[in-house]
């Protein structure tokens, strides 16, 4: 039983960022709940991309503030439907930081720390 107690108390700090996993309904979520958008262009086997979905995005501050201030969209670029003209990408993992009108307000190209992730996170909720 207590270990039941410890698991249930644990769980909080076990959350994930909520992805979404289709761009469309990505876009229309944020425009719902007047949300920013990041989108997170990926590919199978990046091993950047890895690093970066269980190194700084699962860092607790930028969890958080994920889940409350943001609509974090998934797309694979050879598998996923997105405007690729639009957001345009050397390498992946890239990050482009939206507001709800689709307008880019930042990107992050690459791997980064969950400091400079959490800052850029930062600076485009004060360009809403």
């Amino acid at each position: 039983m207590k270990y039941i107690v410890f698991f249930l108390l644990t769980l909080p700090l076990m959350a994930d960022i909520n992805w979404i996993e289709n761009y469309e309904q990505g876009l229309s979520l944020a425009k719902k709940e007047n949300k920013l958008i990041v989108l997170m262009l990926s590919k199978q086997n990046c091993k950047a991309c890895e690093a970066m979905e269980y190194g700084a995005l699962d860092d607790d501050d930028i969890v958080e503030d994920a889940n409350e201030n943001f609509v974090f969209i998934h797309v694979d670029v050879y598998h996923d439907t997105f405007p690729k003209k639009r957001f345009s990408y050397i390498g992946t993992p890239t990050f482009y930081f939206l507001n709800k009108d689709i307008k880019r307000l930042d990107r992050i190209m690459g791997v980064a720390s969950s400091k400079e992730f959490f800052q850029t996170m930062q600076k485009v909720k004060k360009q809403k």
